[in-house]
């Protein structure tokens, strides 16, 4: 009875949906229109080589020379080993879903345990600087020092909840040593893992553009145009270029989103591996996060942006058309012509299985 319950809502979700689709037929389309934008232009070159670096990082085994530059403050402050906390440095420099998948990846070499990867993914989350500055700092806040103290405050977020939130301290001598690839063998299996990652997370942001098509014209007219763009950006996070722009006011609430992620992120770090998480706490710690985040932002907005000479004005910047994807498709053509090299021999594919 439960599941037959269930099944109606959903088919009853899927009617509502695709008729909200056929209604919004314009809307719907120029949303994939702009999806497909953002994913050519802002999210596949802020992430693709990152992607590649962490997971060549992880493959040679280097995590752990990284992570040993920081020991005193990760094992005695934080209470992680050197790989951990070369994850939790590499989520904040490379955007939303490194982390996580840096950590499933080391949860499947067993070099973490699955309660302590758990723990850490609340706090191994971050929009990265690349994300931040290129798209949000200068979309909403152009030739200002917003970015970096939007970047920062999310990081010393994510810190402080590593310290209030750290687990226990594990036992060095149990960590293991897990095998490492040669650097060739390393660069194909990252950007193998960097392309099928990307693929899963440019669908499903061009799903929740789809899906998000008929909210604007279904939400009330009484909602301010900040309020319906604060409301889709909990849901799809690169919604946030419809805030208002230069509205310093409304800085902690930006830097609050990007803290949280958005539900899309979210369906992504799921889509990618990330189905060990304990989700409630996930999102429980996201949502500590972006009220830590936009405390810390509204406390260092007076002294940051002090000397800023804001002209406040309505309005919203559209990503603009004579923006050239020439980057993005290159990367992706070097994607795919690594990908077609020939396959390796029996001794390299059982090496790379056992990572």
């Amino acid at each position: 009875m439960r599941q037959s319950t269930h099944n109606l809502c959903l088919l009853t979700g899927l009617c509502i949906a695709g008729w909200a689709l056929l209604r919004h037929g314009a809307a719907a389309a120029e949303a994939i229109r702009t999806g497909i934008q953002v994913c050519m232009l802002q999210i596949i070159p802020s992430l693709y080589g990152f992607l590649i670096l962490t997971g060549v990082l992880l493959r040679m085994g280097l995590h752990q020379k990284l992570g040993r530059l920081f020991r005193p403050i990760a094992w005695h402050v934080l209470h992680m080993t050197e790989g951990e906390f070369a994850v939790f440095l590499c989520s904040q420099l490379a955007g939303y879903p490194v982390g996580v998948q840096m950590l499933t990846d080391l949860v499947g070499q067993g070099e973490i345990p699955l309660r302590r990867a758990a723990r850490l993914a609340g706090v191994c989350f971050g929009s990265g600087p690349a994300f931040v500055l290129s798209l949000v700092g200068t979309a909403l806040y152009p030739n200002t020092p917003a970015g970096s103290l939007l970047f920062l405050s999310g990081m010393l977020a994510n810190l402080i909840l590593a310290i209030l939130f750290r687990p226990e301290k594990p036992d060095a001598a149990a960590v293991p040593t897990m095998p490492v690839l040669p650097f060739s063998l390393a660069v194909v299996s990252a950007t193998r893992a960097a392309a099928s990652g990307l693929c899963g997370m440019c669908g499903m942001i061009l799903l929740f553009r789809l899906l998000l098509a008929p909210l604007p014209g279904l939400l009330p007219d009484v909602l301010s145009a900040d309020v319906k763009a604060g409301i889709l950006s909990l849901l799809e996070i690169s919604c946030i270029t419809r805030m208002p722009v230069m509205q310093l006011s409304l800085l902690p609430v930006v830097c609050g989103l990007l803290s949280f992620g958005g539900i899309c992120v979210f369906m992504q770090l799921l889509a990618s591996g990330g189905n060990w998480m304990h989700k409630a706490e996930f999102l429980a710690m996201r949502l500590l996060a972006a009220l830590l985040s936009a405390g810390l932002c509204r406390l260092a907005a007076p002294f940051w942006m002090r000397n800023v000479a804001v002209s406040v004005f309505a309005g919203t910047i559209h990503i603009t058309q004579s923006a050239t994807p020439l980057l993005p498709i290159l990367l992706v053509l070097m994607t795919f012509m690594i990908l077609s090299q020939k396959k390796l021999d029996n001794s390299t594919k059982a090496c790379y299985n056992n990572m």
